[in-house]
């Protein structure tokens, strides 16, 4: 009975700090992206489609080789830190010197991949440099993970707001004293060296010592070897989210791309969402799947439940609406951004239930499957974009991105009986969200007590 009563204590404890680093990570991202959705709608109206989609091929370009120098390695390494106090300094240390190499990789790769693209120009090699030098700072990240295992993301969420503030500034500054495109590509250098220096400062700060960090050879193998099915999946990932892009500059030109990219960025705005839920309820669901499995799984479809309930609700809202806030905040000159929208939305849904269900394949150490799933979404997107965007545009190309994404993130954890029993928790999670049983729930519970 005491012990009971402990267990609940403690669960009660861990769901308060589950909770409060929540909260921060909530915080962070609605002010962020936030303001980020309010100064990125200025700047794009004050570049137009065609400077605003030159720089958006630039980043679609980077972000997919820039998602190798991550090297699969953040959900894993919360992981370890969680389990293993110990060797975090080894850890940290390891997967620093990891993801330094492979963001050099990544830069020269991007710039190889710019001198090719039809877009090719000094000036876009030179916004291609610079967007890839901000990504090779990736690096600095096992700082934020750090704190994220601890459930300490307020330091994190300091760091990158106070960067984030002052970037946006200069972004304001630039429109109102009408500099040039390379001037805001600066900002983002910028913004990335402050929030690194910011993570610097708190990891010192709370008497942490980067000297302590050291390169193990054996851990590196194992670290590799367990992620390299997610750098291949966060490769092919970021092929099916931003090749879209890429085709779209190569088939239709710049234009298309700056009306493709605003529609996305306010579509991607959401995405925050179940990044900032799981990210939080991941270290208690590592604990939860040894100490009591049938709880692990309850706080599983929990989470499926109510990411997928705010990814409908969301995209409908959005549908509805989509005409009037591209004209609020573009302006006329992307007036076709309203129907990419409205169909680009409806991939958030599939994009929130493959987030949570990530959680799943970590803890279940079935990464493979990651990798699998990532793979037949980017193989389906190219398919499709090919096509579809000759018929359609841009607006073929949200389609393409729904399909697919709707796919990877689901249907295919149909095809295989390891992976079937999380599509059958996202298929309970879609009818809990249509039938909206996680309000119903809560309203029972409040009336109950």
């Amino acid at each position: 009975m005491i012990g009971n009563v402990g267990a609940k204590i403690r669960n009660s404890a861990d769901l308060g700090k589950i909770l409060a680093n929540s909260g921060w990570l909530f915080a962070d991202k609605i002010v962020r992206m936030g303001m980020g959705l309010l100064v990125g709608a200025w700047v794009a109206r004050y570049l137009g489609p065609e400077q605003f989609g030159l720089w958006s091929i630039a980043i679609a370009l980077v972000s997919l080789v820039a998602s190798i120098s991550g090297l699969g390695l953040s959900e894993l390494l919360v992981r370890d830190l969680v389990e293993a106090s110990t060797t975090r300094p080894k850890l940290l240390g390891t997967a620093f010197l990891l993801k330094c190499g492979a963001g050099a990789a990544a830069l020269i790769v991007a710039m190889l991949l710019a001198q090719h693209a039809k877009a090719a120009s000094p000036l876009f090699l030179t916004i291609v440099l610079l967007t890839a030098i901000s990504s090779f700072f990736q690096a600095f990240d096992v700082i934020e993970l750090h704190f994220q295992s601890l459930l300490r993301s307020r330091f994190p969420v300091i760091a990158r707001s106070f960067a984030f503030m002052a970037a946006s500034s200069l972004k304001i500054v630039f429109i109102l004293q009408t500099r040039p495109l390379i001037y805001f590509v600066w900002t983002a250098v910028i913004e990335t060296l402050l929030g690194v220096g910011m993570l610097l400062f708190f990891y010192l700060r709370a008497s942490q010592q980067i000297r302590q960090w050291s390169w193990d050879y054996a851990l590196a193998r194992k670290l590799l070897g367990n992620s390299w099915p997610l750098i291949l999946s966060s490769l092919v990932i970021m092929v099916y989210m931003r090749i879209d892009q890429v085709m779209l500059g190569q088939m239709l030109g710049t234009k298309a791309v700056g009306e493709f990219s605003a529609a996305v960025r306010l579509s991607e705005f959401w995405y925050f969402i179940p990044v900032a839920i799981t990210s939080s309820f991941f270290p208690s669901i590592v604990q939860l799947r040894t100490q009591n499995p049938r709880a692990y799984l309850q706080r599983l479809q929990s989470v499926l439940d109510l990411v997928t309930l705010a990814g409908l609700a969301i995209a409908l809202l959005t549908t509805v609406a989509a005409p009037v806030i591209i004209r609020v905040l573009y302006g006329e000159q992307y007036h076709e951004a309203a129907q990419v929208l409205a169909l680009h939305i409806w991939a958030g849904v599939f994009v929130f239930l493959g987030v949570a269900g990530s959680q799943w394949f970590i803890v279940e150490n079935l990464q493979k499957f990651s990798f699998y799933r990532a793979l037949s979404g980017a193989v389906i997107n190219v398919l499709l974009n090919v096509v579809l965007i000759p018929r359609f545009g841009p607006a073929g190309s949200a389609l393409a991105t729904l399909v697919s994404q709707g796919v990877a993130s689901y249907l295919a954890n149909a095809v295989s009986r390891q992976t079937s029993p999380l599509f059958r928790m996202q298929t309970l999670a879609l009818w809990n969200a249509i039938t909206l049983r996680p309000i119903l729930s809560l309203r029972g519970s409040q009336s109950h007590e």
